[in-house]
């Protein structure tokens, strides 16, 4: 056992001063302070941290490591259906297995590096598993799924009742969910089935609200549905007022699903959120590299609505640097508060991914420290 002790510990909601925990093979026995703990404990080993503040580690609720080889080949700020065509084509494109390999590693490593110890990570490969399983074992892979076409729709059903119970057993101790992509790229009967399978105890994503047009694309209107039609991947109209009344209409809902990047969300998709549980997924710099927009978290944060931190991917965002992303937050709204920002970080994105990750009795931790010198270290990390 070991006792790790620091200025300060934050427990996902507070900062506590003068604490230790007690890790037993990463879980956490007992916080107390250090000189009771030394007492009760006396075999464990000490590790003093010193001035600064220990987190229980980062979540990163929203991520594609598997598009890591994409950094800088799409276009910044140019809005999403220019970046949807570019990342159309460069996915038709071969990259040598091996770039690709190589680009998660170093994903992985910079995620690592800046604090994460959980990730929600997007795949449509699965080629993401191996790695996460060695690195970061508490992580869920969002298995994604997704066409607009029927047919297509009822050959991805029959894969996954042949296939997911194997996949998942394979990639224990990882955690791995199948998902659709968004609503604009899943038919609804995918959509449905999707919901259908996934596990109680497995979290469950989709990508939300992301674009204007996502809500007109409910209606068959916008120019997301005009472009999908022309190049034929459009098999059938809708006829729903929102994204919301679309998903809640053809059941395709679950009690605290994630809603991933939310930039266009309302007043009534938020009470949709509050009537599930649900969470949203902020990938803040993934918005203003795509479309130069963000989300309104000052009217999340009021809400009430549990709010998770993803980085996104490398073909939408500069770095997988997690601090970075806390920066940009902390830069573009000054009014939250730091703490409320390492609660979105930690906290918010346990719960999103259902995983027992803090400084809590029976949870796991792996503490990540950062060394401060003011009265107001939070702050000081973010500056």
């Amino acid at each position: 056992m070991e006792i790790v002790s620091s200025e300060y510990i934050f427990d996902g909601e507070i900062l506590l001063k003068n604490k230790a925990v007690l890790l037993n093979n990463n879980m956490v026995v007992e916080i107390n302070n250090v000189e009771t703990l030394k007492k009760t404990y006396s075999k464990a080993t000490v590790k003093d941290m010193g001035r600064g503040v220990l987190f229980p580690g980062f979540v990163d609720v929203h991520t594609h490591l598997e598009l890591s080889h994409l950094k800088n080949r799409l276009p910044h700020k140019a809005g999403f259906i220019k970046w949807l065509k570019s990342m159309m084509s460069l996915k038709k494109e071969h990259f040598y297995e091996e770039i690709v390999k190589q680009s998660i590693k170093s994903g992985l490593q910079e995620l690592i590096q800046s604090g994460v110890r959980v990730v929600g990570d997007i795949s449509n490969t699965l080629a993401t598993v191996e790695y996460l399983k060695r690195a970061l074992p508490l992580s869920v892979v969002f298995f994604e799924n997704y066409s607009l076409s029927l047919k297509k729709s009822y050959e991805i059903e029959k894969s996954l009742k042949e296939n997911l119970g194997d996949i998942q057993l394979s990639a224990s101790p990882l955690r791995v969910s199948a998902v659709p992509h968004s609503i604009y790229s899943t038919n609804k009967h995918l959509l449905r089935y999707l919901s259908k399978i996934c596990q109680p105890d497995l979290p469950y994503s989709i990508h939300y609200l992301e674009h204007k047009y996502e809500n007109s694309f409910a209606i068959s209107k916008g120019k997301l549905f005009d472009y999908l039609s022309k190049i034929g991947l459009v098999d059938d109209e809708l006829h729903y007022n929102s994204a919301s009344s679309y998903l809640s209409s053809i059941k395709a809902v679950r009690n605290g699903m994630i809603f991933v990047h939310c930039v266009y969300a309302d007043d009534k998709d938020i009470d949709f959120f509050k009537s599930i549980d649900a969470t949203i997924g902020v990938c803040a710099r993934s918005n203003m590299y795509i479309s130069d927009t963000l989300p309104d978290l000052y009217k999340f944060e009021k809400s009430g609505v549990n709010i998770a931190i993803g980085t996104d991917s490398l073909a939408s965002n500069y770095d997988l640097n997690f601090i970075n992303e806390l920066k940009f937050i902390r830069k573009h709204f000054p009014n939250i508060s730091a703490q409320t920002i390492f609660k979105w970080a930690t906290k918010g994105g346990a719960k999103a991914l259902k995983v027992k990750l803090g400084f809590k009795k029976g949870y796991f931790a792996y503490p990540v420290f950062f060394k401060t010198s003011s009265k107001n270290p939070l702050e000081e990390i973010l500056e």
